[in-house]
């Protein structure tokens, strides 16, 4: 077998300035590096599970005002960070890179370059002399 890695995740109903206070407080500012997505303002009991709702990317500035519909992805930055989203996309997601990660992509094998030693004699049957 290969190695085994655990990804964590989170996923909450609060939203994002309520739960960056409490993550901060628990774990220190480096908090966000622990994750590989998080997903705030999930709405658990009223869709997260059972819905398609898209994932918004969060707005550093203003959390409030998230707008922009995005494919998830993953990575220990704010930069994964969404509001609401769904169960089924992000098992997706996680399937996806589980997948990648199992079964890298195989280097595409190269030419390799001719070196002078080995080109194959002139057909030429005239000489040249220095």
């Amino acid at each position: 077998g290969g190695i085994r890695t655990t990804k964590l995740f989170l996923v909450t109903n609060s939203h994002a300035d309520f739960a960056n206070f409490l993550m901060e407080k628990t774990f220190g500012k480096e908090w966000r590096s622990l994750f590989e997505i998080v997903v705030y303002y999930a709405k658990k009991g009223r869709g997260f599970f059972s819905t398609n709702a898209d994932f918004i990317k969060v707005d550093a500035k203003d959390p409030h005002t998230s707008s922009l519909r995005v494919k998830p992805k993953l990575g220990h930055t704010a930069e994964c960070s969404y509001v609401e989203g769904n169960a089924d996309a992000l098992t997706r997601l996680f399937q996806e890179h589980s997948q990648q990660t199992q079964n890298p992509p195989k280097p595409t094998p190269t030419q390799p370059a001719p070196s002078s030693s080995s080109s194959p004699p002139s057909s030429s049957s005239s000489s040249s002399s220095p």
